[in-house]
């Protein structure tokens, strides 16, 4: 699954100055990887009504990451807010990276 690839990054690499943005990353399958652990300075961005949800809970299993900073976008589009930029999400990305 090319998703949780970045979240698997993220927990390998175990390093705290890289920047890592997930988009509608989170879902039920990392209960089945109760290994993994967020690393690093975490963006998370989710689609309400997408089936992918907040990596909160994620991030509060790991024993810290440098950063966490989340929000969510309710564009109606499900997994689909994602498929092309969209303004909703691209914007604050960038700002945060700039950051």
């Amino acid at each position: 699954m090319a998703l949780v690839q970045p979240i698997r990054t993220s927990s390998r690499l175990s390093e705290a100055d890289i920047n890592f943005v997930f988009l509608a990353a989170c879902s039920d399958w990392m209960s089945g990887e109760p290994e993994l652990r967020l690393n690093g300075h975490v963006l998370s961005v989710f689609e309400q009504s997408d089936q992918t949800y907040s990596c909160k809970e994620l991030a509060e299993r790991s024993p810290g990451p440098t950063s966490f900073a989340e929000f969510s976008i309710n564009t109606g589009k499900e997994h689909g807010a994602f498929y092309l930029p969209d303004e909703a999400w691209v914007q604050p990305v960038l700002e945060w990276i700039r950051r």
